[in-house]
C-alpha cells in the first residue's frame, strides 16, 4: 500500500516486523471479548486480523476505506461468516444497534474529526456491547505534528482518556501495549550505562519512536526486532500503544 498506512500481507520480505507483531497481539486481546455475535472491524486493512476474529464464530464484517485493501482481504479471507466492504470510519455502512463488538485499531489518529467517528460507534453498537479502540501513545510535543505522515494527530494518555470519557462517560478500562525490541541504537543500547533509565526517558521524549524508525530507515539500519509484546491494564509511560475497552 503506497497511499495509506497499513501492513500489506503480500509484502513478506519486510524487515521491520514490529507493527505486524503488535497488530497480532492486539487482535488476540480483542478475541477475548467475542462471544459469537456480530463483530465489526473498522479500518481492517488487508484483513488478517479480521480473520482471527472470525475464527471464534459469529458474523464478522471488516470495513476499510481502501478499495485495494478490501479487494485483497476478500480474495484471501472471505467466507460465509466473514465479509469485507469499503466504507468510511465516520460514515459506517451499517444500521443502528447492529453490532455486539466493535474493534478499531490505529484509526483515530488518521481522522480530522474524531468526535464524528466516536459518535458513529455509539450509533452502531448494541446496548451492552463492547467497543475496543487503540491509538499510539505520544507524550511529546510531536503529537500535534506527528512524524508519521499518515497521522493527523496523536494523543497523550490524558488526551485520549478525556476524548473517550467525553463520549462514553466512565464506562471504559484503559490498557497499555508494551513492546520490548532489539536493534534500537537510539534508546536500547543506553541500558548499559548507569544512568540508562533516566536517559532513556529523555531520549524517548526527544526522539519519538516514529522518528527513530525514520532515521533508521534513512541510514539503512535494520528495523526493530520485537522480543516481546504484551497488553497490560493501566497507563504506562513506556507503552507504544494505548487501548480502551468500552462497556456499553
Amino acid at each position: 500500500m503506497k497511499t495509506l498506512e497499513r501492513i500489506d500481507i503480500t509484502e513478506t520480505s519486510t524487515k521491520n516486523k514490529e507493527p505486524f507483531i503488535q497488530d497480532i497481539v492486539r487482535y488476540r486481546f480483542a478475541c477475548e471479548y467475542l462471544s459469537g455475535g456480530n463483530t465489526l472491524d473498522i479500518a481492517c486493512g488487508t484483513g488478517y486480523g479480521t480473520r482471527m476474529l472470525s475464527d471464534l464464530g459469529g458474523k464478522v464484517i471488516g470495513v476499510d476505506i481502501s478499495e485495494e485493501a478490501v479487494g485483497l482481504a476478500n480474495s484471501y479471507y472471505s467466507r460465509e461468516s466473514l465479509f469485507f466492504t469499503v466504507g468510511s470510519a465516520t460514515k459506517l455502512p451499517l444500521g443502528n444497534n447492529t453490532q455486539d463488538v466493535i474493534i478499531s485499531f490505529e484509526t483515530i489518529e488518521h481522522l480530522p474529526e474524531p468526535a464524528i467517528f466516536l459518535n458513529e460507534l455509539i450509533r452502531v453498537i448494541r446496548p451492552r456491547g463492547t467497543v475496543i479502540i487503540s491509538t499510539p501513545l505520544n507524550e511529546s510535543i510531536s503529537r500535534f505534528r506527528p512524524v508519521n505522515p499518515f497521522h493527523l494527530r496523536e494523543y497523550s494518555s490524558i488526551e485520549f482518556k478525556t476524548m473517550i470519557s467525553n463520549t462514553f462517560g466512565d464506562k471504559f478500562t484503559l490498557y497499555s501495549q508494551i513492546t520490548i525490541s532489539t536493534s534500537d541504537p537510539f534508546v536500547d543500547n543506553v541500558e548499559r550505562y548507569h544512568a540508562g533509565r533516566i536517559l532513556r526517558r529523555v531520549l524517548r521524549w526527544l526522539i519519538p519512536t516514529a522518528l527513530r524508525r525514520s532515521i533508521r530507515n534513512k541510514l539503512r539500519l535494520e528495523g526493530l526486532s520485537p522480543k516481546h509484546s504484551e497488553i497490560v491494564e493501566g497507563s504506562y509511560e513506556n507503552a507504544h500503544v494505548q487501548i480502551v475497552v468500552i462497556h456499553m
